[in-house]
């Protein structure tokens, strides 16, 4: 059966579209979709509650690229000498602007850590130096909790600071470190909301107020439950992978039907890119019966307003489809036409909503589309037709730049080739006989 599940874009898309208003790293790591042929699947589970200990660790410079020096023009040299300079008058405003109006409601010392944290993270490169501002910031907030407005553990600001921290461990490639901190404001979240009955209102305090609190850290919790997940299934910790990522697929529905009007919670997009991510965890794992419904849900959502990212759902679903059990003829023939429809309808929508080819989910999603068409035919032995559709893959990938869609085909031709060749061997062979 098929492995391919439009993978690459998903990943890529789901990363440019985390949930807002919580400032988590993508849920799904940039990859490809593209049908590939089964690999062996492995599963194991391990359970741990840790605390973040954010420490500093040593980090490698970043080699410097290469520039290379162009021909002297008097011209060109002046008009380049005027952007540089209004570029580093602005980069100079804006500088100024992030670290000298820091938008965390925070006493000054905290500010000051978070400055100098951000600073050496982003613009000195010294990632040591980052964590241990970072750490300062953190124990001090932890010291003043409760004492001012956004000081608590559930509130955005005390919350952004900690998956601040978490995104600078993963950068550093210390998953580990990240899943700890991580584990702990869902923690912190959770605990916050379970607690918001018992609390008294505030002075100037709603009962829609303290909604809109609710839902705010409920949303939270949903995106930074997924990143959870996502990281304990990169850590083959499925079974707390699953927990995790099972938890906020159930609690976005269930306060989808509380709030049922797109974005008075979430968006569209946003409940969308939560089903996805337990529909990669389950088809990774070879569960495409319980992958494709979720891919189909996705899809729902989106169908009364499609965008590109629909057609990464169509050509997701296709894959995942082509992954369904089937033994008889019968039903692997309409295992085919299922995955093969929702295929062709990918190019179709695609090719509706950008005909510039200028969308890189639209112009992706073509060739990703073309491949599974290809991977189709090949598995039904049709080679020509399988030619035919990697061929179209391989130009619409190379036509965008989508470097993994060109690896991706050109091998796949040459195994139609080969497999062509035996053929006519084959052939040669019989009329011999």
């Amino acid at each position: 059966m098929f492995g391919l599940s439009t993978r690459s874009i998903a990943r890529r898309t789901l990363a440019t579209r985390p949930i807002q208003g919580a400032a988590v790293r993508p849920c799904i790591r940039p990859s490809i979709p593209l049908l590939q042929w089964p690999q062996s699947r492995t599963n194991a589970s391990s359970t741990t509650d840790p605390k973040p200990d954010p420490s500093a660790e040593s980090v490698a410079p970043r080699p410097k690229p290469r520039l290379t020096k162009p021909k002297p023009n008097f011209f060109a040299t002046t008009v380049a000498l005027f952007c540089i300079l209004s570029g580093l008058a602005a980069t100079g405003y804006a500088v100024y602007d992030h670290y000298y109006n820091f938008p965390y409601p925070f006493p000054a010392p905290i500010v000051e850590q978070l400055r100098k944290a951000i600073y050496w993270h982003k613009h000195g490169d010294d990632i040591p130096k980052a964590l241990e501002h970072y750490r300062k910031a953190l124990k001090m907030i932890d010291e003043q909790e409760g004492e001012g407005v956004g000081m608590d553990k559930g509130s955005d600001a005390v919350t952004g600071v900690k998956i601040q921290i978490a995104g600078v461990y993963e950068e550093i490639e210390r998953p580990e470190r990240a899943l700890q901190i991580y584990t702990t404001v869902l923690y912190e979240l959770q605990k916050a909301i379970s607690e918001l009955p018992s609390k008294p209102l505030g002075d100037e305090e709603t009962p829609a107020d303290r909604e809109a609190d609710r839902l705010r850290m409920q949303k939270r919790a949903v995106s930074v439950a997924l990143k959870t997940g996502q990281i304990r299934a990169d850590m083959a910790d499925d079974g707390e992978a699953e927990k995790i990522l099972t938890w906020a697929v159930q609690t976005m529905l269930t306060e989808t039907n509380k709030n049922p009007i797109p974005g008075t919670w979430m968006t569209t997009e946003e409940m969308g890119g939560t089903l996805e991510s337990l529909a990669h965890f389950y088809l990774e794992r070879g569960k495409a019966a319980l992958a494709t419904p979720l891919f189909v849900a996705a899809y729902n959502m989106s169908e009364k307003e499609p965008t590109c990212h629909s057609v990464v759902l169509m050509n997701s679903i296709s894959g995942s489809i082509s992954e369904l059990p089937a033994k008889s003829p019968k039903s692997i023939a309409l295992r085919s036409r299922d995955a093969r429809a929702w295929s062709k309808n990918a190019i179709g929508l695609a090719q509706r909503l950008d005909p510039s080819n200028l969308e890189p989910e639209c112009a992706e999603g073509c060739a990703v589309a073309a491949f599974n068409l290809g991977m189709i035919a090949e598995m039904e032995g049709e080679l020509e037709g399988a030619r035919k559709w990697f061929r179209e893959s391989l130009r619409r990938s190379r036509e965008v730049g989508f470097r993994e869609g060109v690896v991706q085909g050109m091998h796949a031709l040459e195994r139609v080739v080969e497999g062509k060749k035996a053929e006519a061997e084959k052939g040669k062979l019989e009329m011999v006989a």
